[in-house]
């Protein structure tokens, strides 16, 4: 019991005793441990930490690889790139913060060593507005694992499309 209440402490972010459930409680949900005591308001201390509606919307995210060396499945690269959109989603979601409307493009070009690491990483014409996300981005790429290539190193170009709020990516045909 205790792990539990410590957890749902630090997961709510220091929410007051008297919020958390115990064992033995006979209390209605929602009544006031204390006889007498005042209701809280409607919007808690919590919900004003946690910020607006807005700042909880899903951003969106959209790679494509462009183009694979030979050496290396470029179906099997696009997956890999795929299943890591969540590294890139957070260096965007550091640039929401910053600025609510940012969005564009992140064009990389990437190198896999013959053991299969990312070696190099560039900006490759990116038009999304924040150099620190780009940058962030880039690095982003160093820590994901590739198979090795059948020979040398391989060049990947991979195009990363970035909106806030989950809004819906133009077709490319716009």
């Amino acid at each position: 019991m205790l792990r539990s209440l410590v957890l749902t402490v630090v997961a709510c972010g220091g929410c007051r005793a008297s919020r958390v459930p115990t064992l033995g409680a006979t209390d209605p949900v929602g009544a006031s441990p204390e006889a007498g005591a005042a209701a809280e308001p409607p919007e808690s201390d919590l919900a004003a930490r946690l910020g607006s509606e807005k700042d909880w919307t899903s951003s969106s995210v959209r790679p494509v690889v462009l183009e694979v060396g030979s050496g290396l499945p470029s179906e099997q690269v696009r997956r890999i790139v795929r299943q890591n959109t969540g590294r890139f989603r957070l260096c965007y979601d550091e640039g929401l913060r910053r600025d609510p409307e940012l969005a564009g493009r992140v064009d990389v070009v990437f190198r896999v060593d013959p053991s299969g690491v990312v070696g190099h990483t560039r900006d490759d014409g990116s038009t999304l507005g924040d150099p620190r996300v780009v940058a962030c981005v880039l690095r982003a790429f160093s820590p994901i694992p590739f198979p090795p290539p059948e020979q040398g190193d391989v060049e990947v170009r991979c195009s990363l499309s970035f909106l806030p709020g989950g809004r819906r990516l133009p077709d490319s045909s716009e």
